[in-house]
């Protein structure tokens, strides 16, 4: 209920979208998992006034014609759970989603 998932293609070549993915998760407050090999990583977004935080996991995946970032975006376990919380991930994953693109540019 609360777990958002997003996905966007790119066309630029995988290992330069898992470099931008890679340089959004060092900017973020925790990087608490990086698997190199899968072109995976997950990290900790700090507070905010309106959030706990979030963890957000993400893999850049090949396509025919580039790339596809695919992540979800989940509230820390341990903070309270808000009726808003489906909303405030889903803004989360498109955030870190545009990062990346913005990376790319």
């Amino acid at each position: 209920m609360f777990e958002k998932e997003s996905t966007r293609s790119f066309s630029a070549e995988p290992d330069a979208v898992y470099q931008a993915l890679q340089a959004c998760a060092q900017s973020a407050r925790h990087l608490l998992e990086v698997d190199d090999g899968a072109r995976a990583v997950t990290f900790q977004t700090g507070k905010s006034l309106f959030s706990w935080g979030h963890i957000v996991t993400a893999q850049v995946l090949d396509e025919p014609d580039g790339a596809r970032l695919e992540l979800v975006v989940t509230g820390l376990p341990e903070a309270p759970r808000a009726l808003m919380d489906g909303k405030k991930n889903a803004s989360m994953a498109a955030k870190v989603v545009e990062d990346v693109a913005s990376r790319l540019s």
